[in-house]
This record gives structure tokens, sequence and C-alpha cells, in this order.
């Protein structure tokens, strides 16, 4: 995120100053909004987005880190306006609390919608992962990493995204070392990469709308230069698609489809 073009930080985790480039612009919200009674100068989540989305600056790039971190600002936000203490009790219970919530998190996107549209700026959302069992009717349940966050806050932040990266530690698998009554064992090292993956997964959240590739490394450049390729690539094989039959046009379709429409499918595309 620091690597994106002219970078501030609406900094909710402050473990994140740590390791915050030096000179990097940021602001560290200590409530998500305004509510009766709270300090007219306490820095909130709204009232910073909105300030960058209005006022004059030369920014190009939002950070939101982390949006986990953002989620407890609301829900104790959410207790403030509702005089409870606890946002499951907001509003007499039955889950009113976290659908105040999810409005709220919709308003935010609609500002960094906003942000994009009128500002012509890009906005990174940070958070960090929580190990899940995923519910799935055309197969077994399996375990999934995910945002941490409440579930359709989290389906919110994905559906409003244009790519939801995965920072995975590289990790190298050695052969079995030995075998004992439960199977076996496999040596793992962790080599100290940070591989950026992109392609869905059985047991990752990740995607994009750009035509990227995956895995690629965790960068801002590398990810804005796969961007502007993919985007020429997929035009080149839109306008070979239309000088083709119908019949043709279902082929190719098909031999996309079999590659998970992936760069490489569309640069093979391209060649033949």
């Amino acid at each position: 995120a620091g690597g994106a073009p002219r970078p501030v930080f609406v900094q909710a985790d402050e473990a994140g100053l740590s390791v915050l480039p030096e000179g990097v612009p940021h602001a560290v919200p200590t409530a998500w909004d305004r509510y009766p009674g709270s300090d007219p100068s306490e820095p909130t989540v709204v009232g910073l987005v909105r300030s960058i989305l209005e006022g004059e600056h030369e920014y190009g790039t939002l950070v939101l880190d982390t949006v986990n971190r953002l989620e407890l600002l609301l829900w104790r936000w959410i207790c403030k306006i509702g005089q409870v203490d606890s946002i499951e009790m907001f509003g007499g219970g039955y889950g009113k609390g976290y659908t105040r919530a999810l409005e709220e998190v919709n308003r935010l996107i609609d500002m960094l919608h906003g942000l994009k549209s009128r500002r012509g700026m890009h906005w990174i959302a940070i958070s960090h992962q929580v190990t899940k069992t995923a519910k799935d009717a055309t197969q077994d349940d399996y375990e999934r990493a995910m945002m941490q966050l409440n579930e359709k806050a989290a389906g919110a932040w994905e559906g409003a995204v244009d790519t939801i990266i995965y920072a995975q530690p590289e990790i190298q698998t050695f052969d079995h070392i030995n075998k004992d009554q439960k199977g076996e064992r496999r040596k793992v090292e962790i080599t100290g990469r940070t591989i950026a993956v992109v392609k869905p997964g059985r047991g990752i959240a990740a995607g994009s709308r750009d035509l990227v590739k995956s895995p690629m490394i965790l960068s801002w450049p590398e990810y804005e230069t796969q961007a502007r390729r993919g985007a020429d690539l997929r035009k080149a094989v839109y306008a070979k698609r239309a000088a083709l039959t119908t019949e043709e046009q279902a082929q190719l379709d098909g031999r996309l489809a079999a590659a998970g429409f992936s760069y490489e499918a569309h640069e093979i595309e391209i060649g033949k």
C-alpha cells in the first residue's frame, strides 16, 4: 500500500505505525463518526474519508489499515448512539446492531467509490484474516481463510473491490521425513517471501476483475503493470473474437473457461 501512488493512510490499527514508511501522510481515527457528547475535534473514520473526498489535496490513494479495526470502532459507535453495552443489544437485539453496522459499511463504501469516480483516486483496504468453516451445498464443508470481519460486512467489502489479494507466506515443502502411526509427516519451511495470490481458491478469498497473473509479487507497481497489460490483452482477444464464426467463438470461450480465463490463456489465444 505504501508503494501506491501518493498514499494517505487512515491508520486505525496503530500497530501499523511502526512499519509505515517515514513521511507518508496518515491519521489515526479514534471513533467511527460523531455521536452525542463527542469531542468535535476527535478524528473519525467518516470525517477523515469525507475530507479526502471533498477537500483540496494531491493524494492519489487512500489506504484503510485495517478494516477489522475500523469495524471495532464502528461497533463502539453503534453502542454509543444506541446507549447499549453490546452491539447485540442495539435496538432490542435480533441482529439489529449488525444490520445497522452493515448500513454504515455500505455508506463508507459509497464514499470510497466516489473517490474513484469523482477524484480519480485508488483505495486499498487491508484486513487480517481468520479461518472459518465454509458451507457449500455442492461439496463437503472446508476451512477457508477469510477477512476478520462480520460475515455480511466481509461480503460487502469483497463485492466492492476490483481485486482481492491474499498475501500468503511462501512455504517450501520437503519430502516426508519419517512415518508414524498417524501417517506420513512432511517438513515445511517458510522462505520469508510473501506471495500475492489473486486467483480464487477453495481455501482462500481472492479474485480480480482485472486480468492479472497469479501468483505475483506483493507490489503495487507490479499489480498496476499487470492490470494494464491485462486490459490490453483482453481487448486484443475480444477483437479477435469478433472476427470469428459463432462456432469458433464457442471454441475460444471453451478454451478460456477451461483455463480459468487466466492471463496466460489470453496470451495463448493472441499467439494462435
